[in-house]
Order: C-alpha cells, then sequence, then structure tokens
C-alpha cells in the first residue's frame, strides 16, 4: 500500500515531512501519522493540565479542539483524548471525550453537547474521529463546512485492509518523538529514525539495518544482518538445511518446509532464556543500542530476539530467491499476561505464515486460533483474556502453561 501526505487542495508532497494544515473535503477521511504532533508533552501539561502529546488539532467552524494520545501514559486509561481550546475553565462543559480503540466520536452541535461548546457556525455532525487498528482517523461529515486540520496526515492507513496496524509500535513512535535522537519518518522509515537507524515495525519495508524498540524503555536491537556473524550464521543454516548443496532451481522444498528450518535453527541458535537475556540487556535499558549478533553469540534471545534473527534469514532467502514473496515483524501484547509477543510473517504465494521460534510454532493465524496456541492477530480486542486473567498466569512460562493446559482439555 501506498500512502500520500494530503496538504490543502489534496496536493502531493513527498511521503512524510512537516506537519500540515489540512481542509477536508465533504467525506474525506485521512489518517494522522504516527510521527506527528502540535503540542509537546510540557505544552499539553501547562495547557490543559493533562498527559500526553497533541498528535493534531480540528478546527470546526472557528474553535480548536486538540487530541492528545495518552497511550504512553500510565496515568491514562484510554488511548486518546480529545479536548477544546476551553478545556479546563470552570465554566461550561468540561470539554473532554475519551478515545478508545475501535470507537468513534462524532464531533458536531448534535452530538456530546454535555462534553462541548460548539460554535453555532460547527455543523451539526461535523468530523468523525475514529481509532481503530489501523490508526487514527479523521472524516469529514459536513456537507460545505470543511474542517481545518493541523497534524502530518496520509490519505490511507498504515496497515493493510483486514489486519489492522501496529498498534504497539505506534507507543513506541509516540515515545521516542519526544528524544533527540528522533527524526522524523520517511519512505524507508515510515515509523521515524532513532539515532539514524529506521525504527521497525510491521510496514518496514526492510528489517536489515533497522532498529527494535520497546513500548517502553529497554535495550535498542540493531537489526545488523549485514555483519559477519549473522551472515555466518545464515550459511551455517543453508549447508545445514541443504539449500546450497541442492541449488535454488533444484531445491524441493515447501515454502512451509523452508520457514519451518529457520525457525529451528534460531531456537536452536537462540535459546530462550528470559534470566540470561536480562543480565545481558541490563547495560543497555533505556534504549541504548545493542547489535543482535551480541545474543547470538551469547546464544540467548527471546520473542524480540528471535523474530529478527528469523526475519532477516527470511529475507536473506527471498533476496537469494529460495522464496518469493515478502517478510514483515508483527507484534501484539496480552496486559494480563504482563508483556507483549514478536514474531515475523511470510506472506507467500498462500496464507501468510506466523513464524514463531520463541512458541515453536508455524502455520496460518487461522489455524494457530483453532489448536488455542498465541493469538496473533495485531487487534487488542482479545477474545481469550477472561481465560487467561481467571488462570492468574504472568509471564513467558505462565503463557506457555496455559498453552499446553489448552491442548490437553483442561
Amino acid at each position: 500500500m501506498s500512502e500520500r501526505v494530503i496538504t490543502s487542495g489534496d496536493q502531493t508532497s513527498s511521503p512524510f515531512g512537516a506537519n500540515h494544515e489540512t481542509e477536508l473535503y465533504e467525506g474525506q477521511e485521512a489518517w494522522v501519522h504516527p510521527s506527528s504532533r502540535v503540542l509537546e508533552r510540557g505544552e499539553v501539561a501547562e495547557r490543559f493540565d493533562l498527559v500526553g502529546i497533541g498528535v493534531c488539532s480540528l478546527n470546526l467552524g472557528g474553535k480548536d479542539f486538540f487530541i492528545i494520545d495518552t497511550r504512553a501514559e500510565d496515568r491514562a486509561d484510554y488511548d486518546f483524548l480529545i479536548v477544546d481550546e476551553d478545556c479546563g475553565k470552570k465554566d461550561g462543559p468540561p470539554g473532554y471525550k475519551a478515545v478508545q480503540l475501535n470507537e468513534t466520536v462524532v464531533l458536531g452541535r448534535r452530538h456530546h453537547k454535555d462534553r462541548f461548546a460548539y460554535p453555532p457556525t460547527a455543523s451539526r455532525r461535523h468530523v468523525a474521529v475514529a481509532y481503530t487498528s489501523q490508526g487514527l482517523s479523521i472524516k469529514n461529515l459536513a456537507h460545505t463546512n470543511r474542517p481545518v486540520v493541523h497534524g502530518l496526515l496520509v490519505s490511507g492507513p498504515l496497515g493493510s485492509a483486514g489486519e489492522g496496524n501496529d498498534v504497539r509500535t505506534m507507543r513506541v513512535v509516540s515515545r521516542m518523538v519526544e528524544k533527540s535522537e528522533f527524526d522524523e519518518a520517511d519512505a524507508t522509515a515510515p515509523y521515524g529514525h532513532y539515532r539514524g537507524y529506521p525504527i521497525l515495525g510491521r510496514e518496514s519495508p526492510r528489517i536489515d539495518g533497522g532498529i527494535s524498540l520497546g513500548a517502553s524503555p529497554r535495550e535498542a536491537i540493531i537489526a545488523d544482518g549485514s555483519s559477519e556473524i549473522i551472515q555466518a550464521a545464515y550459511e551455517d543454516f543453508l549447508r545445514k538445511v541443504g539449500l546450497v548443496a541442492k541449488g535454488k532451481e533444484g531445491a524441493t522444498f515447501t515454502e512451509k518446509g523452508i520457514v519451518t528450518a529457520v525457525k529451528d535453527y534460531v531456537r536452536t541458535a537462540m535459546e530462550a532464556d528470559e534470566a540470561a537475556v536480562d543480565d545481558l540487556s541490563w547495560a543497555y535499558e533505556g534504549d541504548q543500542p545493542v547489535t543482535l549478533s551480541t545474543y547470538l553469540i551469547a546464544g540467548v534471545g527471546v520473542c524480540r530476539h528471535h523474530s529478527l534473527l528469523a526475519g532477516l534469514f527470511i529475507e536473506n532467502l527471498i533476496k537469494d530467491g529460495f522464496l518469493r514473496g515478502s517478510v514483515r515483524l508483527e507484534r501484539n501484547e496480552i496486559p494480563e499476561l504482563g508483556g507483549a509477543h514478536a514474531w515475523p510473517l511470510f506472506v507467500g504465494g498462500g496464507e501468510p505464515l506466523v513464524v514463531d521460534a520463541t512458541l515453536n510454532y508455524v502455520g496460518t493465524k487461522t489455524d494457530a486460533h483453532r489448536k488455542g496456541r498465541w493469538h496473533y492477530e495485531l487487534s487488542s480486542e482479545e477474545p481469550r483474556i477472561s481465560v487467561y486473567r481467571s488462570r492468574g498466569s504472568a509471564g513467558l512460562n505462565g503463557l506457555r502453561k496455559y498453552l499446553v493446559s489448552l491442548r490437553q482439555g483442561r
């Protein structure tokens, strides 16, 4: 999918760049890019006594409304907050309305009158603000009264239709934009750059040379796929699997057979030892860079390391002609388990395949759901949350016990 920055008159500019003021025509919908910002955290606190980052503003009939991103805030139990310019004043409505995942909030004189004091020049149904797994969008519902949006907008969602965007990577971006080491997004880095490396996420066009960051500060993992260490491991993988001996034309492996071999190799090369990973990572806490090859040399890793190495191998296999397709990094979160999970997804000739070295699974998301494996869908709407909560599981070991209990019918 290609997205365009929207400017006044719907003219196309460079894919990403500085914020713009945009008039949305009737029925036009635009998505707020994750690097968009109109108010810094300090400005939000000073002006509204709130936490978060202002990602865009809307002018409806002469009155300004701001959308505050609060997903990275521990003190907020909602995802976004719409506030008007009068928010916090003693007289009148409170001037704010929360927006949660998979919720649409309509602004206009007929809607949320207990929350906002609209000017008479605002339309009865003016704009719809929606937050889904594909991102934050704004749609003009008015016939002639065009809203003006200030912020970095793109003409389409960053996520592919039907599966949603990498919500967790959006949280990374919202956390990183305040750092001096953060640079704006461009066509090679749709989530922006950190210390000169493209921030990795689901829509990243390339894994090699990117950097993996957490929704909260941890080590910043550089995917150094071109390093001697990782290239040597890839060559070792080819020899052990027999792809080199058979040759590209003579290979009889199926797509699933090849990515399964990748999964098995990564599991062996990087033992899933959380304690050893913690010991190695503590020196790089606070988003300090460390290469993936550092963990490969140590022979340890968890899902965030496994997904990078498997993704790099698949990327090389595609480049070398052993596979046809693409690979992307995905991750989601089940808060009741106290953490997140990450994996690469290979998109080839059939239904996309999850390649999960950590939980020893290769297959489709549909099969994983049917077999009681990890829930790989990217939406935060997790249908089995109540089951997880009732079992009181926490961490990777708790997850493994829960999956075993499902397979045993308990």
